[in-house]
């Protein structure tokens, strides 16, 4: 907690962000605008992301004044964000790599086997491509711009979205007989 913050700040925060954590909440950020992206009237779905966060917004300027939001912010990203790691980016790739193999190795052998065996017959599932950049995106910017957190047990649930996700789409599109065989 940063403590040159005040903690009507930090209560706040806690409370409005969209991931229900101690995170940045770019999940839901990122699942709007990609889904605005690919949306044929992107201009109504763009305006739904510039409401959501002009509410968001909205609702913390009525507790706190900008500046100690700015501060809060700052804050975070000086002991989250990518940089000044002293040890360097491996203890925190092989951190991410013990996380995901503890929460999801099974997903993510099933999701490698039916990826690499099926690959051609799985580029045909629709919104395939959608789903990945929705689910996958705020995994991606988490590792990019706040990989010291990355590391976390619970930055590791927003991957699973992906993971477990993906495992169903393709077990999904599947024969039967298939299925058995990969399972």
């Amino acid at each position: 907690m940063c403590h040159h913050v005040p903690h009507h700040v930090h209560k706040l925060a806690r409370g409005v962000r969209g991931d229900g954590g101690d995170g940045v909440g770019l999940s839901p950020l990122v699942g709007n605008a990609t889904i605005a992206l690919v949306s044929k009237p992107a201009v109504v779905a763009w305006v739904a992301v510039c409401l959501a966060l002009g509410l968001a917004l909205w609702r913390y300027l009525h507790v706190v004044d900008l500046d100690s939001l700015i501060a809060y912010y700052k804050g975070r990203f000086a002991v989250r964000g990518s940089t000044g790691m002293v040890h360097g980016p491996w203890r925190q790739i092989r951190q991410i790599l013990i996380n995901y193999r503890i929460g999801y190795l099974p997903v993510v052998l099933v999701v490698l086997f039916i990826g690499l065996t099926r690959w051609r017959s799985l580029l045909r599932i629709p919104w395939l491509g959608t789903f990945v950049l929705v689910a996958g995106l705020p995994v991606l910017f988490e590792w990019l711009f706040l990989f010291r957190y990355a590391g976390h047990d619970f930055c590791t649930l927003k991957g699973g979205v992906l993971l477990c996700g993906a495992a169903g789409m393709f077990l999904a599109y599947l024969r039967p007989r298939q299925v058995k065989v990969c399972l």
